[in-house]
């Protein structure tokens, strides 16, 4: 009878782990980038001397993409003033499956700054292909 018992509990437990996935809502993120490998929907938000950047990606290409990376470099007139990379896990992001990423980053007291992002990640197939890209 004991057995039974924890077998149910362990049954429930994984019942409503399966549930707690997250849905995400595109229109909540005034930024976006579509590729034809990863869409990326993001803000950022400036708070004292940093920025925090929120968001999810999504896989739409036909493969698993694994190993995916975004990095955000902050520049003021060319000059790389500040860079920081979010790596995804797991580590692997099936088709048409979104996940969320969210860093900060520090900013020195300048006004007038550009936040570049790259990604890179590998495309997996029949055969294993890098890719990346980069936006603003």
């Amino acid at each position: 009878m004991r057995g039974i018992s924890i077998t149910f509990i362990m049954l429930l437990l994984c019942a409503c782990s399966s549930n707690l996935s997250k849905t995400y809502n595109i229109s909540d993120f005034n930024k976006s980038y579509k590729s034809y490998d990863l869409n990326v929907f993001w803000n950022e938000k400036r708070e004292g001397e940093g920025v925090t950047i929120e968001g999810v990606v999504k896989n739409v290409y036909i493969g698993d993409i694994k190993k995916l990376e975004i990095t955000a470099r902050i520049k003021h007139r060319e000059k790389k003033l500040s860079e920081k990379t979010f790596s995804f896990f797991p580590d692997v992001l099936r088709p048409d499956h979104i996940l969320p990423f969210k860093f900060s980053m520090l900013i020195p007291e300048i006004k007038d700054y550009d936040i570049d992002y790259f990604y890179r990640g590998y495309l997996v197939t029949d055969e294993i292909e890098l890719i990346f890209g980069s936006f603003k």
